[in-house]
């Protein structure tokens, strides 16, 4: 932690474990190779402000966060593209907070993470790529407040779960909302659509759980 020196790391070969706080505040940091890591500890690599390449193909845990920004003064890193694994299971809460150039979650980035539960987004998040959470029929919790375009099929289910949990994800700055993106999700009321332009065919298709849609 906080070497300001080091520019470049690569554990592809060692531990599965990343510790809290491993690699926080080394400024100079711009890639990391994590290929072996699972588990990304709380703070790992929080105001790393120079890091912009990361490779977790194996994670199953992002701590709290892990690549935020932590400090008043601090800066989270400046990623523009992650590529979240099939294995992932858990995002804790400000595990990106303050990633100011992340405005996407790239297509079939969280596809089939069945036991999804909760993500929490940066806040310059404003698109979610087609077929961005396919298949997580268990995702719960995801802040989509700042989200304007989601793509087809980026929430839909490919099995109608029974009894299965709600699923709270806010669309009040959608403005595109693209063919079978919520497709048989157990996705809640939708009561703030301002600023709703397109919404795709199929968009809510056996949304059961949806009893009032208010519309501009």
């Amino acid at each position: 932690a906080n070497d300001t020196l080091l520019k470049n790391i690569d554990l592809s070969k060692t531990t599965d474990t990343l510790g809290n706080e491993a690699f926080y505040g080394c400024l100079s940091l711009q890639t990391a190779n994590l290929t072996n890591v699972k588990y990304i500890g709380d703070y790992a690599f929080g105001d790393c402000s120079s890091l912009n390449v990361i490779n977790i193909p194996n994670a199953i845990s992002i701590g709290e966060s892990a690549f935020g920004r932590v400090t008043e003064s601090g800066e989270a890193p400046n990623m523009i593209k992650i590529e979240f694994p099939a294995s992932l299971r858990e995002i804790k809460d400000g595990a990106f907070l303050g990633c100011r150039n992340l405005t996407k979650i790239s297509d079939f980035a969280f596809s089939f993470c069945s036991g999804l539960t909760r993500v929490t987004l940066p806040q310059s998040v404003v698109e979610i790529g087609d077929y961005g959470f396919y298949g997580c029929p268990y995702l719960v919790n995801i802040n989509t407040g700042n989200v304007s375009v989601f793509g087809e099929y980026s929430f839909a289910v490919s099995t109608i779960v029974e009894d299965g949990p709600s699923l709270n994800a806010s669309l009040k700055s959608a403005t595109v909302i693209k063919p079978y993106a919520f497709c048989n999700s157990r996705l809640t009321n939708i009561e703030s659509t301002n600023n709703l332009v397109t919404i795709g065919k199929y968009a809510f298709q056996d949304c059961h759980n949806i009893t009032k849609i208010v519309i501009p």
